[in-house]
């Protein structure tokens, strides 16, 4: 047991090893919020209850604009639910100010994604995806939007029409003129393609003829 943890303790960062120290010292300092969570993300990887019980208050005394994407992050990746509601929380009175950050653009877009759509009760990929375009979160749109194109059927053409045209993606839309022209006499006798707005109907065909012409 012993070397098992002494294995481990070598494996932390430089700025972690004074943390065994710090905690059990009769002058208990609080560690910054970075250090704290390096350190609840070493302790969740190896089980270590005891650091992760004396360290789990410190993000959410620490809780600000500044410290929100490192502390989401965490909560998002060890599936820390009551800290990452508490974020959402934050999130919901302070998104203005903290998507203007520069740590927020680096967060993973799956993260900043299920924050959306946890903080706003947004149902769908396509309704997380116009929260972001409408508020500016604009660096999880094509890594997102490229998940649809890969995964893009007949099942999720429509919808993917619709948030496409609405907000102008013109990639997306690239991909559902190509289906629509793969798949024409299938798309015709879908009621829900038939009930998409004139816009998007006239910028489908209008789209793909553009590209059989190319092809020529």
């Amino acid at each position: 047991m012993l070397k098992r943890v002494m294995t481990h303790f070598f494996e932390w960062p430089q700025s972690l090893k004074a943390l065994p120290q710090t905690v059990s010292s009769t002058h208990y300092e609080t560690p910054s919020v970075e250090t704290a969570v390096n350190a609840l993300r070493f302790a969740d990887k190896y089980g270590m209850k005891g650091i992760t019980k004396q360290l789990a208050k410190v993000p959410r005394f620490n809780l600000s604009v500044e410290t929100f994407p490192t502390i989401v992050h965490y909560a998002d990746d060890c599936s820390d639910s009551d800290l990452f509601d508490e974020c959402c929380a934050f999130f919901k009175e302070h998104q203005r100010h903290i998507r203007a950050t520069e740590k927020f653009g680096q967060l993973p877009p799956s993260s900043v994604a299920h924050l959306l759509g946890t903080t706003f009760d947004l149902e769908t990929q396509f309704d997380i995806l116009r929260h972001a375009h409408a508020n500016g979160i604009d660096f999880i749109l094509d890594p997102l939007e490229q998940l649809i194109i890969e995964a893009l059927s007949l099942d999720t053409f429509c919808d993917t029409a619709k948030y496409a045209w609405e907000c102008s993606r013109d990639d997306l839309k690239k991909a559902c003129a190509k289906i629509c022209i793969d798949n024409l006499l299938e798309i015709i006798k879908m009621k829900a393609f038939i009930d998409l707005s004139p816009e998007v109907l006239h910028g489908v065909i209008k789209l793909g003829h553009e590209i059989v012409m190319e092809d020529q």
